[in-house]
């Protein structure tokens, strides 16, 4: 079922994305793309499961094991110290910060306006530049220095959170050569060192998304007793708190993770203790803070059209390639909402990136069901332009080579290494940035040779990271039904990451690097206790 699903989108989103994001009804390219992606997704899905979960002797080798990647403190400083070592070069490159549009935006936000500031990304990044700005006004007489020492410092806390996860993945007895494999990969891989040397609240909020999971992992291993430790629910509510704060999406991600857990605890005390974690966290996030905080610190809400991007992409791509079939009654409507005439919205329409339509609208709380009843109303009449709007901006997710006029490359991960690209007008308050230490040559080397060399470069397609290896690990755990749901449970921050990535705004466009960003991070640490735990099983069901 799985290769052939993701053969299917494959197929919808590659033609999508090579045909300025129409869905044009050529049945016969289609089914013979169709057949092609199923036949090789299928093949390479069987392939892989033969050869990882295939028994291997491997003879230790001790000449490293004065790093015994253990769950010790010892061990996780040792590792963390060898992150480091690796990655300063790149930060020193970096010098004095690479900063992303949206954080050019918070922070033109921050200094700007004395009134206050908008939600439209998560307010607590927001102060949190601000305070690092006044630190290195007050240290430095820069602002700039202080943002540079937030990005070091995200640094830092980035490979303690990593060395933190392969260490303790030793519990699931994933050999030292595996753990070491997986060390060596997050310290050269110039990927990593590049995206924690930018600012951005995706950035920030990836340590804190690495603690939950490493939490979740231990939950499972415990089955559940470690909630019966009070530093240890403290703390997990705590890091749910800020890993909530610094991105918006992961407060549902949290609830999802922590419901499916209900599936293993089997103790009274344990169901309590995820129960009063789910109540806190979303509580807090959801409705204390909105309610309370909010108007002390003069927040306004962020606007709802971040939560409807897709829906509002569907609309509007019925506009531009269907208005007639929309009622007159039905125009006044939209055109109410989203602000223009649906001649100017098709105009402004771009298949592969909601922000030109999303970016000025606020629909009105009196016009929200409107919306619904609209959105609902032709997603039955005309399939074919919500799929054909699904597919443009899901086309980086689910395809190996898409054309947009903006992006040489939109299907790979690609990592800025400048600020030249910010808000207009931020001059006018700070000083920006746009060139740093070593100026392009760091990106130069990234994207003419690792972006371009065969094999290697497969590991820097999006694709690969969004829905491949989701879809085979998937594969994975549902051909065997033992520990189904156990494999479930530690798959859940993958899985729910990925829908929230194909509900999202856009895959194709630089951005999209920072969404996909926990996917790269969790996918190798899961994957790997994922396959051991399987090939156990194959183990012990030849030696019955």
């Amino acid at each position: 079922m799985f290769p052939i699903l993701l053969g299917f989108l494959f197929t919808l989103c590659t033609y999508i994305g090579q045909h300025n994001g129409l869905l044009e009804r050529r049945y016969s390219t289609l089914i013979i793309s169709c057949i092609f992606f199923c036949i090789f997704f299928a093949l390479s899905f069987h392939t892989f499961e033969q050869f990882l979960l295939s028994e291997r002797t491997h003879h230790e080798n001790k000449l490293f094991r004065f790093l015994p990647l253990t769950s010790s403190p010892i061990s996780i400083i040792i590792s963390t110290l060898v992150l480091i070592l690796f990655w300063i070069p790149y930060l020193i490159a970096a010098y004095p910060g690479i900063f992303w549009y949206d954080t050019s935006w918070q922070v033109y936000d921050l200094v700007s306006s004395s009134d206050g500031i908008s939600d439209h990304h998560p307010f607590f990044t927001t102060y949190l530049f601000g305070v690092f700005i006044h630190l290195g006004q007050i240290l430095f007489h820069n602002p700039i220095i202080g943002l540079y020492l937030l990005t070091t410092l995200q640094l830092f806390i980035t490979a303690f959170a990593l060395a933190s996860a392969i260490c303790t993945i030793e519990r699931y007895n994933i050999p030292w050569h595996i753990r070491a494999l997986l060390l060596t990969f997050f310290a050269i891989c110039p990927f990593f060192p590049m995206i924690f040397s930018t600012l951005a609240k995706d950035t920030l909020n990836l340590p804190f998304f690495l603690f939950f999971v490493i939490c979740i992992l231990e939950i499972h291993h415990t089955q559940g007793k470690s909630l019966r430790k009070i530093p240890f629910s403290i703390l997990f509510t705590l890091d749910i708190l800020l890993m909530s704060l610094t991105k918006k999406t992961c407060i549902y991600i949290a609830v999802f993770c922590l419901l499916s857990l209900f599936f293993i605890l089997k103790e009274k005390y344990e169901r309590i203790a995820v129960s009063l974690t789910i109540l806190t966290t979303s509580g807090i996030i959801i409705f204390l803070l909105p309610t309370f905080l909010y108007p002390v610190l003069h927040i306004e809400h962020g606007e709802n059209s971040e939560l409807l991007a897709l829906p509002l992409q569907q609309v509007a791509n019925l506009a531009k390639n269907n208005k007639d079939a929309i009622s007159p009654e039905d125009q006044d409507i939209l055109e109410t909402i989203y602000g223009q005439s649906l001649d100017s919205l098709a105009s402004s329409y771009l298949f592969y990136v909601a922000d030109p339509i999303k970016s000025n609208v606020n629909i009105p709380s009196n016009l929200l069901d409107d919306f619904i009843r609209i959105w609902a109303k032709y997603l039955i009449l005309s399939p074919s332009d919500y799929i054909a709007a699904w597919g443009g901006l899901n086309t980086a997710w689910f395809s190996f080579d898409i054309q947009t006029p903006t992006d040489t490359t939109p299907n790979m991960i690609t990592v800025q290494y400048s600020s030249a690209h910010y808000m207009q007008g931020l001059d006018s308050y700070i000083q920006w940035p746009q060139d740093t230490l070593a100026n392009n040559t760091v990106t130069d080397f990234y994207q003419n040779n690792l972006l371009t060399t065969p094999l290697v470069n497969t590991f820097f397609y999006k694709s690969l990271w969004s829905s491949i290896l989701p879809f085979f690990l998937m594969f994975i755990v549902c051909r065997k039904k033992q520990h189904l749901k156990d494999n479930l449970i530690l798959l859940s921050p993958i899985l729910v990451t990925c829908l929230t990535l194909y509900v999202g705004p856009t895959s194709s466009y630089r951005e999209a690097t920072r969404y996909v960003l926990p996917l790269v991070c969790t996918i190798p640490i899961i994957s790997v206790i994922i396959f051991q735990r399987q090939r156990t099983d194959n183990t012990l069901t030849k030696g019955m």
